[in-house]
C-alpha cells in the first residue's frame, strides 16, 4: 500500500514537473534527432543510452510530450520498490524492516530521478535487482538466479555509467563461485557470464574510457569522499549543508560496517555468504574502486546525483548490520528504524512536490508561459525575456511540447535589469529595481516579472532583405565593419522566415563581435532547432542585448548551418538598436 502511494507520487510529478535542463538537453540533442547509439552518437555522459532510446521509443509511439519522456523512469519505480521489498525481507526486526521501506521509498533525493527523464532512477532500480540477486546466488548458486543479477547490472550501467565500478565487481565476486560448479553447469553459467555480463560492462568501461577522454566523464569533484561526495548528500538528505551533518551520514555506514567485521571474523566462511558482508563488500569496493582511479587517472569523486547509487546501498547495509545486533540486544532496532527514517524526514523540510531537490532553479511552469505568450501576441514589438542560462533548452523545448508560442530567452548577464520581462529565480537572485511581479509559480521560487518603464531606444539600422537557399556553412545576415561600428551596448532584433526540409534543423543564429585582428572577442549563440517544425512556415522573432566589450571593433551576425542542410531564408529582417547611457543599465556579462 506504501509503495502504490509513493508510486502514485511519483506519476503525478512526472505528469506535472516542469522540465529541466539535463532533460531538455538530452531531448534535443538525442531523442529529436534519433541519433543516441553509443559510440556514434555526440560523446556526452548525459546520453543515458537505455533511458534515452525508451524516450525516443516513447517519443515515436506517443507524441513528444514530458511525460512520455519519463515513462520508463516512472515504470522502472515499481522495480525498485519490489526489489527493496525483497531485500527487506532478509530483516528479521519489524521496526527495522518496516523503516527501512519507508527510507527505501521515501527518501525524497531518490524520488525526484523516478519522475525525471535521466537514468539514476532506472539504475537504481535495476541495482537492487543486481544486489539481491547478487546475494542469493552467493549463498545459493542456481541457473536462474545468475541471469538475473547479470541481466540487471547491464541494464543498469547503460542507464548510468555511474554503476559500472559496482557491476565489475558484482561480476568478479560471483566468478570463483561459477569457477566450482561441476561440469555443464559451470560451462553454462560461465557463458551467461561472459555474454550477459562481461562484453557489455568492457563495453561500457570503453565507452566511459572514450568520454573521460573527452572530458565528458561525469558530474563530480577532486575534493575527496568527505568534502566531495558526502559534503554533496547532507543537503538533499538532511536539509541542511553545515559541516557536522557530514559526520551525521558517515558515523552509521562506519558502525555498519565495523558490525560486518566482527561478524566476517567469527564464522568467515559462513559470513561470506551473509548479506551484510556482502553488501559490506560492495560499499568497500566502491569507494576504494573510485579511490583508486582518482589516484591513478585523476577521475572524479561522484557528487550528488552521481553519488545517488551509494545511498540505497548505505540503508541496506545499516538496516542488515542493526538486524543483526538487534537479535542480541532488542531495545536497538527502535534506535535503528529512527536514524533509518531520519533522512527522508529531515529532507522533507526542503522538499516541494512542484520542484526538483537537484534543479529548483529551473522550475518554470505552463502557466507563466502563457503569460509570455499572451504579451507577445498583444503588440507588434519584438518582447526581450530574460533568464538564468540553464534555463534556455527547457524554455524552448516545453514551449514546444505545449504549444505556445514565445519568444526565445536572452541569458546574457542574468538578471539584466533591461529586458521587458524577467524570469527570476528568488532562491538565488534578487529582484532587480524597476520590475514589478506579474505571475509567480506553485514551487514558490520562479517569478515571471515585467519592467515596468519600457527602455527607450533609438534605431541605428534597419534592414529587409532575403537570402538565396543553399547548403553553405555560413550565411551572413549582418557585417558591421569596423569604419561604421561604434562600441557600446546594443540590442539586436531579428526575424527570420526560415524554410527547411529537414526533420531536425541543426543550424543556429551567431552573434559575433569582434577585435582589431577580425578574431571573435565575444560569441553568443541562439539554437533554432526546437522551434522548427516540418513544413516550418512561421518567423523566427527575437531581441537578443549584445554587451559593450571594449576589444570589440565589428559585429557580424550569420546563420551557421554545421552540418549542410538546405536552408531557405526566405525573409529577414534585422535591426540594430542603442539606449543612452544609464546607470541602471548594465552592459551583459558574455552567455
Amino acid at each position: 500500500m506504501l509503495a502504490a502511494l509513493v508510486g502514485l507520487l511519483v506519476c503525478w510529478r512526472a505528469w506535472h514537473l516542469p522540465l529541466v535542463h539535463d532533460e531538455a538537453r538530452t531531448w534535443l540533442v538525442y531523442v529529436l534527432s534519433g541519433d543516441f547509439l553509443p559510440f556514434h552518437a555526440q560523446w556526452d555522459a548525459g546520453n543515458h543510452v537505455l533511458v534515452t532510446a525508451a524516450g525516443w521509443c516513447g517519443q515515436q509511439l506517443f507524441g513528444e510530450a514530458p511525460f512520455v519522456l519519463r515513462l520508463f523512469p516512472v515504470l522502472s519505480f515499481a522495480l525498485y520498490a519490489w526489489y527493496g521489498w525483497r531485500l527487506s525481507t532478509r530483516l528479521k526486526a519489524t521496526a527495522i524492516a518496516w523503516s527501512f521501506r519507508a527510507a527505501w521509498i521515501g527518501t525524497p533525493f531518490l524520488l525526484d530521478f523516478f519522475s525525471l527523464f535521466r537514468g539514476y532512477g532506472p539504475a537504481l532500480a535495476f541495482q537492487a535487482m543486481a544486489v539481491y540477486h547478487f546475494v542469493t546466488f552467493i549463498a545459493a548458486p542456481r541457473d536462474h538466479r545468475l541471469w538475473p543479477l547479470l541481466l540487471a547490472v547491464t541494464l543498469g550501467t547503460w542507464c548510468s555509467l555511474n554503476g559500472t565500478l559496482l557491476g565489475l565487481v558484482m561480476l568478479m565476486l560471483v566468478l570463483p563461485v561459477i569457477v566450482l560448479q561441476p561440469g555443464l553447469r559451470r560451462t553454462a553459467l560461465a557463458v551467461q557470464w561472459l555474454v550477459l555480463g562481461a562484453v557489455p560492462l568492457v563495453l561500457a568501461v570503453r565507452y566511459g574510457q572514450g568520454l573521460a577522454e573527452r572530458g565528458a566523464l561525469y558530474f563530480g569533484s577532486d575534493a575527496g569522499w568527505v568534502d566531495g561526495t558526502v559534503a554533496s548528500l547532507t543537503r538533499p538528505l538532511l536539509g541542511t549543508d553545515v559541516h557536522v551533518a557530514r559526520w551525521l551520514l558517515l558515523v552509521p555506514v562506519w558502525l555498519a560496517l565495523l558490525v560486518a567485521v566482527l561478524t566476517l571474523r567469527q564464522q568467515v566462511r559462513e559470513a561470506l555468504q551473509r548479506p551484510l558482508v556482502l553488501v559490506a563488500a560492495l560499499l568497500c569496493a566502491e569507494v576504494l574502486g573510485r579511490s583508486l582511479m582518482h589516484l591513478l587517472w585523476g577521475t572524479l569523486f561522484p557528487l550528488d546525483r552521481t553519488a545517488l547509487h551509494l545511498i540505497p546501498l548505505a540503508l541496506l547495509l545499516f538496516a542488515l548490520a542493526a538486524d543483526g545486533v538487534a537479535v542480541w540486544r532488542s531495545w536497538t532496532s527502535w534506535a535503528a528504524a529512527l536514524l533509518l527514517l531520519a533522512p527522508p524526514v529531515l529532507a522533507l523540510r526542503g522538499w516541494h512536490p512542484a520542484r526538483t531537490l537537484s534543479w529548483p532553479e529551473e522550475s518554470a511552469e505552463l502557466a507563466q508561459y502563457r503569460v509570455v505568450a499572451e504579451r507577445a501576441a498583444a503588440t507588434d514589438q519584438v518582447l526581450s525575456v530574460g533568464a538564468y542560462r540553464q534555463m534556455v533548452p527547457i524554455w524552448d523545448v516545453q514551449a514546444r511540447m505545449a504549444g505556445i508560442a514565445v519568444p526565445p530567452l536572452d541569458p546574457n548577464g542574468h538578471p539584466a535589469p533591461y529586458h521587458d520581462l524577467l524570469l527570476l529565480d528568488t532562491g538565488y537572485f534578487d529582484v532587480p529595481s524597476g520590475y514589478r511581479p506579474l505571475t509567480g509559480s506553485s514551487a514558490g521560487r520562479q517569478l515571471l516579472l515585467e519592467r515596468i518603464t519600457p527602455v527607450a531606444f533609438t534605431v541605428t539600422a534597419d534592414s529587409m532583405f532575403s537570402l538565396v537557399a543553399g547548403s553553405a556553412e555560413y550565411m551572413d545576415l549582418w557585417n558591421e565593419p569596423a569604419g561604421s561600428f561604434i562600441p557600446g551596448l546594443r540590442c539586436m532584433e531579428l526575424d527570420l522566415a526560415l524554410q527547411c526540409t529537414d526533420a531536425v534543423l541543426s543550424a543556429e543564429v551567431v552573434i559575433e563581435l569582434r577585435g582589431q585582428d577580425g578574431q571573435a572577442v565575444q560569441v553568443d549563440r541562439v539554437e533554432l532547432r526546437a522551434r522548427h517544425t516540418v513544413p516550418s512556415t512561421e518567423h523566427i522573432r527575437f531581441r537578443r542585448w549584445v554587451p559593450a566589450v571594449d576589444a570589440a571593433r565589428s559585429i557580424v551576425v550569420y546563420l551557421y548551418n554545421p552540418s549542410r542542410q538546405i536552408l531557405d531564408p526566405q525573409q529577414v529582417r534585422l535591426r540594430m538598436l542603442r539606449i543612452s547611457t544609464d546607470d541602471e543599465l548594465r552592459t551583459p556579462e558574455p552567455y
